[in-house]
């Protein structure tokens, strides 16, 4: 039997409209709203984007000029806002359960002649996990976000929905429920379960946490989870920041993510595991000492090394 085209599989989902969206250098989304229809061309032909879009800072201000080259060797290959490409991932389609009849897929960037974009986030991650793949490993990781979540007041004024400074308190968690309710129903909806959710240390601060998960899935869960998180908080008058330390009602608590890293067997995965699922196996870990006396295998204290060596630019 063939299998359904990507248009198909829009029709088959009810969608109208499809959300195609690229994360930017800060993990910012951005895109455009196709019409379904028309989702056929943009599958096979890409759709264009200026490229000003990547000279941005993180206060969405102009921080590398547009028009004349800077020696920024990533940029000046942009340089008088050329349009860029989206290449949509087919195997990102999802709909959004929230907003009717709309989907949205995620998306690499690429020059109007096939190349990669030398910022485009998704494209650096896929390369990384390619030479990782080349050794016979697959990345494996846990996500942990941690976030405050306020309650909107009726002149936009942020209100807490927990007081804080009770870790895992029983009574925060019963607080913040109707907040965090719908926030939950919505990512199940969208594929992506908290396993756990905890009424963190510093008031209305959160943290959720979602099963492992391999390779590239890991990133667009990432960005996708941080998405619905705020797209669901607004919906229900509340605002979800992932900043560090919000200057909202102080004293706060600074936020942070985890991401529980380990690498595994590409081989002995396709052997204990069907490819979409997580294995729970502890042993298929390849940091797992076979030495007692040590903490982490040398695989893993390379890997380590690695992350430390590379902390700063990260």
């Amino acid at each position: 039997m063939t299998p359904p085209s990507t248009t198909e599989l829009i029709r088959d989902l009810g969608a109208h409209s499809v959300r195609v969206v690229f994360a930017d250098q800060h993990g910012t989304l951005r895109g455009k709203t196709i019409a379904a229809t028309g989702m056929a061309a943009v599958f096979d032909r890409g759709i264009g984007v200026p490229s000003s879009l990547l000279h941005r800072d993180t206060g969405n201000v102009y921080a590398v000029g547009l028009w004349e080259p800077t020696g920024n060797g990533t940029l000046d290959g942009l340089v008088g806002v050329r349009n860029m490409i989206v290449r949509p991932d087919p195997e990102t389609l999802r709909m959004l359960p929230w907003v009717d009849g709309t989907a949205i897929v995620l998306g690499d960037l690429e020059t109007q002649d096939g190349r990669p974009i030398p910022l485009s986030t998704r494209h650096l991650c896929a390369r990384a996990l390619d030479r990782l793949g080349a050794h016979g490993y697959t990345f494996m990781a846990g996500l942990e976000l941690e976030f405050h979540l306020f309650r909107v007041g009726p002149t936009g004024s942020l209100e807490n929905i927990h007081p804080g400074w009770d870790l895992l308190g029983e009574d925060s968690l019963d607080r913040i429920e109707p907040a965090v309710e719908p926030i939950r129903r919505g990512l199940v909806d969208l594929g992506f379960p908290p396993e756990t959710i905890e009424a963190e240390l510093g008031p209305s601060q959160i943290e959720m946490t979602f099963r492992p998960t391999t390779g590239l899935r890991i990133a667009d869960q990432a960005i996708l989870v941080r998405t619905a998180i705020k797209h669901l908080a607004r919906r229900s008058g509340h605002h979800a920041s992932f900043m560090s330390r919000p200057t909202v009602n102080e004293p706060s608590f600074p936020s942070g993510w985890h991401l529980h890293q380990s690498l595994v067997s590409s081989a002995e995965l396709r052997q204990t595991l069907p490819q979409q699922t997580a294995p729970q196996q502890p042993g298929l870990s390849r940091f797992k000492p076979t030495d007692p006396g040590r903490l982490l295998s040398e695989l893993g204290e390379h890997w380590v090394a690695g992350l430390l060596e590379h902390a700063a630019a990260s």
